[in-house]
């Protein structure tokens, strides 16, 4: 009995990114972008630098043509643009128990460092020293 090789279990390997969770790795040089393109180009990246994303949901998402949707990610995809997946995750953090709250009240979403360190700077830089 022969053995065959093995084969890649990777979707987008295989089927290409029309099947796949797609993700935005770069955004592209929107100077060598078709004028026509631009607007779905940017509204794509847009959306996979937020989410991964299935390559079949994104027309519906964006309200778009599907086949100028696939155009414009075949384009990404094969400059590089997009990977397959989830991005690596992050180091565990400590969960801590969620605090209830009143109905219709979420809760405030976490600012990274870089924007409160940048706030902070701003701030101390707009304030006299000691008047907080």
């Amino acid at each position: 009995m022969r053995h065959s090789r093995l084969l890649s279990t990777n979707a987008t390997s295989q089927l290409g990114p029309q099947f796949a969770v797609l993700r935005l790795r770069s955004w592209p040089d929107l100077r060598h972008v078709s004028d026509r393109l631009t607007p779905d180009v940017i509204r794509i990246c847009a959306l996979l630098a937020i989410r991964p994303t299935g390559a079949p949901l994104i027309h519906r998402l964006l309200d778009m043509p599907r086949e100028r949707a696939q155009h414009v990610v075949d384009m990404l995809y094969l400059h590089g643009h997009l990977s397959d997946g989830a991005p690596a995750a992050p180091l565990e953090k400590k969960e801590e128990a969620p605090a209830i709250a009143a109905p219709g009240v979420q809760a405030p979403k976490e600012v990274p460092p870089s924007v409160t360190g940048f706030l902070d700077r701003f701030r101390k830089k707009l304030l006299p020293a000691g008047a907080h």
